[in-house]
């Protein structure tokens, strides 16, 4: 499993409007769900700083979410832009690998 980690700081007045978008069902999730090999996202909050959220969006593999990426360039390059509003700074943590794969792993909705 493959998870891309990013680190946003955003205005409070944003909050439930970044929730809304960033979260496991939001948009970006509803644009990564075009493809068979994306997992699910999480949406965590700084409990010390709540203008302070991470992203971990999980792919069965990086190769996976580079094809997608490159598939959906002009959609995912459009959101991106469109999203920008919602954040004073965005930064990539990091790509990461799972050491194994997780037996029992699974998202579900929440609404």
């Amino acid at each position: 499993m493959h998870s891309i980690i990013w680190k946003f700081t955003i205005e409070q007045s944003n909050k439930e409007e970044f929730e809304q978008h960033y979260g496991p069902n939001g948009s970006w999730a509803e644009l990564f769900r075009k493809s068979p090999s994306y997992i699910g996202t999480m949406l965590l909050r700084d409990t010390s700083n709540v203008s302070i959220y991470l992203t971990i969006d999980m792919w069965r593999s990086e190769k996976d979410f580079e094809e997608f990426k490159s598939r959906f360039y002009d959609e995912y390059s459009a959101l991106d832009k469109k999203m920008e509003r919602l954040t004073i700074k965005e930064e990539l943590v990091g790509r990461y690998e799972a050491t194994d794969s997780p037996t029992n792993f699974s998202f579900q909705s929440v609404a």
